[in-house]
């Protein structure tokens, strides 16, 4: 038995008009505009979770949606983006760095500080190249000021 087409009913009150192509773009406009909402809406909520940690070995830049986060025993520390999701983007390493103590940025956002059992290694946090090292002296005597 062939099943006829809503549009083909012979009762006109019963018929469907076919969809208007205009509605169908609109429907594409809204489904995208509301998975944009969620994307940027899960983003700041996963930059308010990383924010609000007291970890000294997190460190957020919220403007650029970058975490740093130091792995202590292996002295790493890994950049994550999470503006869509949360993915690694570099890994910081030096083979002379020992176990990761704190990181934190300056202000700017310009330089990441990684104090380590080593010294004081600093990075420049749009090229993740090495800036600076400040080794740590004998007798556990710092090469560094150290700041109130």
């Amino acid at each position: 038995m062939r099943v006829k087409s809503p549009h083909m009913l012979a009762d006109p009150a019963l018929r469907l008009a076919p969809p208007s192509p205009a509605l169908g773009l609109l429907g594409i406009l809204i489904g995208a505009l509301l998975l944009a909402v969620a994307i940027w809406v899960g983003s700041a909520a996963r930059m308010q979770s990383f924010s609000e940690s007291d970890n000294p070995l997190r460190a957020v830049d919220t403007a650029r949606a970058l975490v740093f986060d130091a792995q202590p025993a292996t002295g790493d520390v890994r950049v994550l983006n999470v503006r869509s999701g949360v993915s690694e983007i570099a890994r910081l390493h030096d083979r002379q760095r020992g176990n990761v103590l704190a990181i934190s940025l300056d202000e700017a956002g310009k330089v990441l500080s990684v104090e380590s059992s080593s010294g004081r290694y600093q990075y420049d946090t749009v090229s993740f190249r090495l800036l600076r090292r400040e080794p740590v002296l004998a007798a556990g005597l710092s090469a560094y000021p150290v700041t109130d």
